[in-house]
């Protein structure tokens, strides 16, 4: 073993503290010793040994992974001060030096000697061959020696470290012959991870013994021709192949270096998008790669995109070659693969008194809309509607899949009634003045023998022409109003989705938002009638008639709910028509005034 202790010393200066440390190491551990001054004696230690470790002790040990020379810092701090040092630390292997050689004796009188010896710092080299010659190297290059004659000589070798302060020597037995030949040779294949193949080519084979050194601390003396070793590590490694012909008392011997590097590994991950499946390559150390889908196609691609086009479960195998080392690695997981449905369009109805109810059977979908073929439509899966006249319609009804681009459409041709006994109609509004009241304008038929049943959406219902009910959220909700006469023998329900938000806005289902409309008309009342005034009919469908019986001119105008006024006029006669069908369906103002007093009458639109 070798034994070293290395003492450092520093001058103290006039400060406060002073870091200093000495050292000795033993092969690759060295132990460290705190000589610091410190003037309050109370100081931490921050070691920094150079290759990663570190410690807090005072006199901390530390063993390196191998030999060589270290940058080692000790930081000490106090309350007073702080101060640093760093010295250069060696650590040698415990053997530091081995003497080692061999020779081939393949030309007569001729020996070349292979100088296999180990020298941490570089070595001086001294042989003694056996004939009275001696040689002085500082090189392990090839040393030829031809001997006078024939015979047996012990020829040894010294080497000296003089960096680790090492000498070791050794000696053999060589016999020298002008006539004998003899060659030792192989070759390796690589077969899988680690493992290699050796094939002895040396000559003669029939009279020689073997003896292999893998270069791994593993020798193989037991004659076998052609072995099979395994390395359990990646690394460089040099074989050597130790011949002797017993019959001609000939000897040889051959190096040559493995380099074993990384095995190959197969590996991926992978991403799902419904049939599409995105592999990720995570293999190491290979020069092909293969993919195996698992449904008969492949790919040699590092990062493929493959599509299926059958749901299932696939086992997907990704095969890695290294053509170099013969390494081959296969990695399997198993995915789960399902293909998106596609969308489809389905409705039934019923009648129930003047109102169709519409229930969705569509699947696979994200929203849809009803195309009730009067004009109107719904974005609700299953909406109530009323026909404004007894008629045939046909109704579309379009489904969508935001997810997988699907659409879907269905078409059915239904005949709807409207006896305008019963019909349920209610229209939304809203007052800007007060943000926190939802308007709903009944338009309803109003019998005294009908009865008005609402549903509020929110789980409590109520009854009345103009009933009043106080929402804990501001949310949209699906409001129903049902209209039915039992005199009559009529039905019919109006069901619509609304809120408002914490702004005073109005909200939809499925989050449209309408925009606030000035509801300054919303809430007058309508003036008396005068008795020289007619409007009919009402409601309308597209033209609108007023008479005046009174000889001064009026003046009119048209509002809708929003305040907009959308006619205008005087009117001069006793009788003019106002088109409105180029507007669209809902509730209207028309004011009529002759400058002393105002007559306004709500006018629908159908």
């Amino acid at each position: 073993m070798l034994f070293a202790i290395f003492l450092g010393v520093n001058t103290l200066s006039a400060q406060n503290c002073q870091a200093d440390f000495q050292y000795w190491t033993s092969g690759l551990t060295a132990q460290f010793m705190d000589s610091t001054f410190s003037s309050s004696g109370n100081h931490s230690y921050d070691w920094d040994f150079g290759d990663g470790g570190s410690s807090t002790l005072s006199n901390p040990g530390h063993t390196y992974n191998q030999a060589g020379t270290y940058s080692v810092r000790l930081l000490i701090q106090d309350s007073l001060c702080f101060d640093s040092i760093v010295k250069l630390v060696t650590v040698l292997n415990p053997i530091s030096c081995q003497a080692d050689f061999f020779f081939n004796n393949n030309n007569a009188l001729r020996v070349d000697y292979v100088n296999n010896s180990t020298a941490v710092g570089g070595g001086l080299y001294q042989w003694d061959f056996g004939d009275g010659f001696f040689s002085n190297s500082n090189s392990r290059s090839v040393i030829p020696h031809t001997y006078g004659q024939a015979g047996t000589y012990n020829v040894c070798l010294m080497v000296v470290d003089t960096f680790s302060n090492c000498s070791d020597s050794i000696c053999k037995s060589v016999v020298v012959s002008s006539t004998k030949s003899c060659k030792a040779d192989f070759t390796y294949v690589a077969v899988q991870n680690g493992v290699y193949n050796f094939q002895n080519l040396s000559t003669p084979l029939s009279s020689l013994l073997f003896a292999w050194d893998f270069g791994d601390g593993i020798i193989d003396t037991s004659n076998t021709i052609n072995p099979s070793h395994t390395y359990s590590s990646p690394g460089t490694y040099r074989v050597v192949l130790y011949t002797w012909d017993t019959n001609r008392q000939c000897g040889d011997s051959i190096s040559k270096l493995i380099n074993y590097s990384q095995p190959c590994q197969a590996g991926f991950t992978y991403q799902v998008n419904c049939n599409q499946v995105q592999f990720t390559n995570t293999a190491s150390n290979y020069t092909e790669l293969v993919y195996s889908f698992g449904d008969g196609d492949s790919s040699s691609l590092p990062h493929p995109t493959h599509t299926y086009t059958q749901s299932g479960s696939y086992i997907v195998c990704q095969k890695v070659t290294d053509s170099l080392t013969n390494c081959t690695a296969t990695f399997c997981d198993t995915i789960q693969v399902t293909l998106p449905q596609p969308c489809q369009a389905g409705f039934t109805y019923s009648m129930m008194g003047d109102s169709v109810l519409f229930r969705s059977t569509a699947n696979n979908y994200t929203r849809l809309t009803y195309y009730f073929g009067d004009g109107d439509t719904s974005n609700l899966d299953n909406p109530i509607h009323v026909y404004a006249s007894s008629n045939q319609y046909t109704v579309t009804q379009i489904v969508y899949n935001d997810s997988t681009n699907c659409t879907d459409t269905i078409v059915k041709t239904l005949w709807a009634t409207n006896s305008g006994t019963c019909v349920a109609k209610y229209q939304i509004a809203i007052d800007t003045t007060i943000k926190t009241t939802l308007f709903l304008i009944n338009q309803s038929t109003n019998q005294s023998t009908h009865r008005y049943d609402w549903d509020f959406g929110d789980g409590t219902f109520g009854t009345g022409r103009i009933p009043t009910h106080q929402y804990t959220d501001n949310i949209a909700y699906k409001i129903c109003l049902t209209v039915s006469d039992s005199s009559l023998n009529c039905i019919s329900t109006y069901c619509d989705s609304v809120g408002l938000d914490t702004t005073g806005n109005i909200l939809k289902s499925r989050g449209f938002l309408l925009k606030v409309l000035n509801g300054g008309t919303i809430g007058v009342e309508e003036e008396d009638l005068n008795q020289l005034i007619s409007v009919y009919p009402n409601p309308v469908q597209s033209q609108l008639t007023i008479e005046s019986n009174q000889s001064e001119q009026l003046n009119y105008q048209l509002y809708g709910i929003d305040g907009v006024a959308y006619k205008s006029g005087v009117i001069s006669m006793e009788t003019i028509q106002l088109s409105l069908s180029e507007l669209s369906k809902g509730m209207y103002f028309l004011r009529l005034t002759d400058g002393k007093q105002l007559v306004t009458k709500k006018i629908i639109k159908q």
